[in-house]
């Protein structure tokens, strides 16, 4: 066969993604291993260029592929210095392909005839192996024809199989390298101990390759800056976050004052405000926003205000909230985030004060929005008396939202029975300038504990609530605001409620109405024929199996039940039916 058609068969570029570490590796972006040819040919010379002049000068190095001429027209030396220069990656080459004009020169030196297959050959093919169009296929072709020729593996080869491999992952060939240096004691540098843990990094092995280059930096081993940038990026991705920052404090210990220590900061902060990873966000907003390097993008700013709020930094949400306010219009959930930082400090009038401020932007401020306050107080008790004190000194300045007196009003009324929160309800109009809610009055009527204050709640309701402005509410809200209207047989606001609840319920079939066979009792009780418009209503809506059932369990039949109620229409008076 002839030489440069093998040889040219032994290269099957493989299509991958080009990688992170393949473009620090190849492109001379960072420190990177620098393959040592074995010196067989009498015409090599003595050392690699290293003066960015030299490619200059050197036709065979242009941006362009040299043509058949140039190559022709190029002596031995002038080849193997060229080579030299790819291989090397300080020689600043940006502008060219290494890794196919390496093969072209090779192609061309070796189907020449001008030199025979020497070591030489296959460490120039090798070293173009660590390019993402290399391949393992492609190395172990070069090493079977190197068994061919009765070529044996240098320490050089060995280290630019390694470099290779921790591009193309091969874990079975990796071990056979390892083996075959051991055997003939060849070195390892710090160049092929970082193959190795870069290899066992793009080979999944993200536990072993930490503690690898942990121990190297432990041993006080000089490693590359950009070893580190691909361990941090990689963890980052993986949400090893822990790790990644442990691994970008020892980077920054070697070098801090680069761009690429900006941009890592950058990543870092994304991806942990992403993550909800307090440490880390602090860490990268300190270090590049408030130290005005970046102005991060409005994803990052939403993500660092959601990790101040889970982790109560008020500073930070703060912070957050102007740079959002300075870029678009503020949401609701934006003040929601800063109160909820303010509530998890433990600062109650602050987190009171963001809903008045809310509301004077002209948002408004609605139950859902005070949730994390009602759960705060109703958590820390103690803290109840503060915020009361809290909102007689805010309603002096501004009226307070009613959202959030009401979720002071439930949380005392919950933990201590709505006697104790009638001083607050009797307050409402003075400290928010308008009448309580459906939702103040609801939350009252169900815990409280004596008929003559549910009566008189219930009095409240009717009067300063049109039925137009109920609140929705949870079904289980419903059963037992409907338990207190029966226990006070004013079926009047009962059926206002199941109105309310079946306008709410979902069309979901066989969702349980845990309402619906107490009040029909309470209606058969009662005589009251009002309870079929609320059946019919969940019968359209597609509850029609659920009301069958509890017509079954009550034995209630619609034509008995007309009857009674025409009846009482004919007669004013009830007639007592026996079967039901």
């Amino acid at each position: 066969m002839h030489t440069h058609t093998r040889l040219q068969r032994l290269v099957r570029p493989a299509r991958r993604k080009v990688s992170i570490i393949s473009q620090k590796r190849l492109h001379g972006t960072a420190s990177a291993p620098t393959t040592v040819p074995s010196a067989d040919l009498a015409s090599a010379p003595q050392h690699a260029p290293r003066d960015a002049r030299v490619a200059k000068l050197n036709p065979l190095l242009a941006p362009e592929h040299p043509s058949k001429g140039v190559l022709a027209a190029s002596s031995v030396d002038e080849i193997v210095t060229a080579l030299y220069a790819l291989r090397s990656p300080n020689t600043p080459l940006h502008h060219v392909d290494r890794h196919e004009r390496i093969i072209q020169l090779v192609t061309h030196l070796v189907g020449s005839g001008r030199q025979p297959l020497r070591p030489f050959v296959y460490e120039c093919m090798l070293d173009a192996m660590v390019d993402p169009r290399g391949s393992v296929f492609g190395i172990r072709r070069l090493l079977k024809d190197m068994e061919t020729n009765s070529i044996k593996l240098s320490e050089s080869m060995c280290k630019s199989i390694l470099a290779a491999l921790m591009v193309h992952p091969d874990y079975v060939l990796r071990q056979e390298i390892l083996e075959t240096m051991q055997e003939f004691w060849y070195s390892h540098d710090i160049q092929s101990k970082q193959s190795i843990i870069l290899g066992l990094l793009r080979d999944g092995q993200y536990e072993l390759a930490y503690t690898r280059l942990a121990q190297m930096a432990d041993e006080g081993a000089q490693i590359d800056v950009w070893v580190y940038d691909v361990f941090i990026l990689v963890f980052g991705q993986l949400g090893f976050l822990d790790e990644m920052l442990a691994l970008l404090h020892q980077r920054r210990r070697v070098e801090d004052s680069d761009d690429a220590s900006k941009s890592l900061l950058y990543f870092v902060l994304d991806v942990s405000s992403h993550k909800f990873h307090y440490i880390g966000t602090v860490m990268g907003w300190n270090c590049i926003v408030r130290n005005l390097f970046v102005r991060p993008a409005d994803g990052i700013v939403e993500n660092v205000l959601g990790t101040a709020a889970r982790y109560g930094d008020t500073d930070l949400a703060t912070e957050c909230l102007q740079m959002i306010s300075e870029r678009t219009r503020l949401q609701a959930h934006h003040y929601e985030a800063v109160a909820e930082a303010f509530c998890r400090s433990g600062d109650v009038a602050g987190a009171l004060r963001i809903f008045t401020i809310m509301s004077q932007n002209s948002i408004r401020v609605s139950r859902r929005n005070t949730r994390m306050i009602h759960q705060m107080l109703k958590d820390q008790p103690r803290r109840v008396a503060e915020a009361k004190m809290a909102l007689e000194q805010m309603y002096r300045d501004q009226p307070v939202p009613l959202a959030v007196v009401g979720a002071l009003i439930e949380v005392v009324a919950q933990s201590r029975g709505s006697e104790e929160a009638m001083d607050l309800y009797e307050r409402v109009s003075v400290l928010c300038d308008e009448l309580p809610n459906s939702s103040i009055l609801q939350d009252l009527i169900i815990y409280s504990e004596t008929p003559e204050l549910t009566r008189r709640l219930m009095e409240d309701y009717v009067a300063l609530v049109p039925e137009q402005e109920d609140a929705r509410r949870t079904q289980q809200t419903y059963e037992l605001l409907m338990g207190a209207c029966r226990q006070q047989e004013n079926l009047d606001l009962a059926f206002r409620f199941a109105r309310q609840a079946t306008k709410v319920l979902g069309t979901a079939s066989g969702q349980p109405i845990p309402w619906l066979k107490p009040l029909m009792l309470s209606a058969v009780a009662h005589e009251d024929g009002r309870i079929w418009s609320v059946v019919d209503e969940l019968s359209k809506g597609g509850h029609d199996e659920v009301v069958q059932d509890v017509l079954r369990q009550t034995r209630l039949h619609r034509p008995l039940v007309a009857e009674v109620e025409s009846a009482k229409n004919k007669d004013g008076a009830a007639v007592e039916d026996s079967s039901i």
